[in-house]
């Protein structure tokens, strides 16, 4: 279908943001998403390995320590050894950190 340049364009035709306000939000990305992505990282590192330790906790508090540490293995050393790995190299190497966030992750989800 034809439109002359006089036709009305309606509500949706113009852009809802202008260039001056997509350049802005963009440089406040890119100067704002390193840090706030390196946090938001090791928070989701420290959840894991509390959420880790809070299910020997409750397996502890069911049937005993013994039988926590054993239920537990030896992922929760690995989950913790995962967030120091995290915490320390995140910043400099950030696809260790994120192997080592994986690695946080599947530790705490198989204790």
């Amino acid at each position: 279908m034809h439109h002359d340049q006089h036709d009305a364009q309606g509500v949706n035709s113009r852009p809802l943001l202008t260039k001056a306000q997509i350049n802005l939000a963009l440089d406040l990305t890119a100067h704002y998403l390193p840090s706030v992505l390196s946090i938001a990282v090791k928070l989701l590192a420290l959840s894991a390995l509390f959420w880790g330790a809070l299910k020997v906790f409750m397996v502890a508090d069911q049937v005993g320590i013994t039988y926590a540490l054993v239920f537990s293995g030896m992922h929760l050393p690995f989950c913790f050894f995962g967030v120091v790995f995290v915490l320390w190299f995140f910043d400099h190497y950030q696809g260790i950190g994120y192997f080592a966030l994986f690695f946080t992750a599947l530790n705490a989800l198989l204790i």
